[in-house]
């Protein structure tokens, strides 16, 4: 007597590649998106054109939404005050940034520009 086993699963394979399929489209998809949009809101155009100094002062900004001193990038990124200064100019030149002087705080107080 030859018994069929293959025969209740047949159906099932079909399903389960296009399953399988879904599953890797769905990861390839989160790869990618995460690759492109980083959490820190810099582009990849941004990642290969500033400097590792300029994006990680540009990302602070950024995730920070409110206005921060200079003082302050300064003292988060490890850097003295005269070189986040530097980067801070270049950075507004750019157009990525907009710093205003606090004559209350004597520092310059950085935000984002208003579109």
């Amino acid at each position: 007597m030859h018994h069929n086993h293959t025969a209740g699963s047949s159906g099932a394979w079909p399903i389960l590649a296009v399953g399988g399929v879904l599953v890797v489209a769905v990861l390839v998809g989160v790869l990618l998106y995460r690759q492109l949009r980083q959490p820190d809101g810099l582009s990849p155009e941004e990642r290969r054109r500033l400097g590792p100094l300029e994006a990680e002062v540009l990302a602070l900004v950024r995730q920070r939404g409110a206005p921060v001193s200079q003082p302050d990038i300064a003292l988060e990124s490890g850097a003295d005050t005269e070189e986040v200064g530097l980067v801070l100019h270049d950075l507004e030149g750019r157009g990525l940034i907009r710093r205003e002087w606090s004559r209350e705080g004597q520092c310059y107080i950085v935000s984002l520009p208003q579109p």
